[in-house]
């Protein structure tokens, strides 16, 4: 029958797996948090730009 030791560098990757995930999954949230507020300040900055006389059309 053999036996499995568990070594100290198997636990400290378990843990630096788990940091990895965990750093992962914070920045997963940080950059949708950013894409929601780049998406309603472009709508923002559309109205702002927005006037009532017609779009510039070049002459041909």
């Amino acid at each position: 029958q053999k036996f499995v030791h568990r070594y100290p560098q198997n636990k400290n990757l378990y843990f630096e797996i788990q940091k990895k995930k965990l750093f992962a999954s914070e920045m997963r949230d940080i950059l949708f948090l950013h894409t929601e507020l780049v998406s309603s300040d472009s709508d923002v900055t559309n109205n702002f730009y927005e006037t009532s006389e017609s779009p510039f059309t070049p002459f041909i």
